[in-house]
């Protein structure tokens, strides 16, 4: 006996509903019980330490019988291969059947100095301005970076510009621009804090770039194991409020 046409649609039908069913009750089993094994997790560095570590922390001290293993860097790596469970990533990852990717919030850059500086210096308000700034700029292997400016039109161009420090680190930076050094181009989720503060002021927002999406990164699998669901509801639910 074989199945004809219409039973053999009529199967793969019913074997869809089947897997559906069985992933919806693994899912409602799981959230029944506490998060427990080990996270194994990679970090973009600055991103990581300064906003997503104090989570983590947060999250251990929630569930006891959590342990993490995280690690930081700032290129994605194979996940499947280094085992990971999650990664955090700023920028686009690609389409690969693979990953999946959930948007967490967005990363904007501002342009920043402190209250001191801008009274002593002046503020600039067009490109040309910056010209009789000291900028302070992101140090690479290959020489200063370039900052990224939108024009008129919305067109991001890399525009080279210069100062008395050129730094490779974006803390070192900060530092730099807390104590009224000059005005530099930053992740606008590490300057937050002093932005309430008023130690820090925005200059040239018009000519600000797009930002980049911050997104949670997972080796595709039917179901996500409960641990790794927890902290990625987190995560959502604190970038949330960026």
């Amino acid at each position: 006996m074989t199945l004809t046409e219409d039973g053999a649609l009529f199967l793969q039908a019913c074997q869809r509903a089947f897997n559906e069913l069985e992933a919806a009750e693994a899912t409602l089993t799981s959230r029944t019980r506490e998060p427990a094994g080990r996270l194994k997790i990679s970090l973009p560095e600055l991103l990581g330490r300064k906003v997503i570590m104090p989570i983590l922390l947060e999250l251990s001290q929630t569930y006891s019988m959590l342990t993490f293993d995280v690690s930081f860097s700032n290129r994605l790596t194979d996940l499947v291969e280094d085992g990971m469970d999650l990664a955090v990533r700023i920028g686009n990852v690609g389409n690969s059947a693979d990953l999946v990717a959930r948007r967490l919030g967005t990363q904007n850059i501002v342009i920043c100095a402190s209250p001191d500086y801008l009274t002593r210096r002046g503020t600039p308000e067009a490109v040309s301005d910056l010209a009789g700034h000291d900028c302070i700029t992101y140090s690479r292997s290959d020489g200063r970076a370039p900052w990224l400016l939108a024009d008129e039109t919305g067109l991001v161009r890399q525009t080279d510009v210069s100062g008395t420090f050129s730094v490779g680190s974006y803390d070192a930076i900060y530092d730099c621009v807390l104590r009224g050094f000059g005005v530099a181009q930053l992740p606008e989720w590490l300057v937050a804090d002093a932005l309430k503060q008023g130690t820090v002021v925005t200059v040239m927002q018009a000519f600000a770039p797009n930002g980049l999406p911050i997104q949670a990164v997972w080796p595709h699998r039917r179901d996500m194991n409960l641990r790794t669901r927890v902290l990625t509801d987190l995560l959502v639910s604190h970038f949330r409020q960026f």
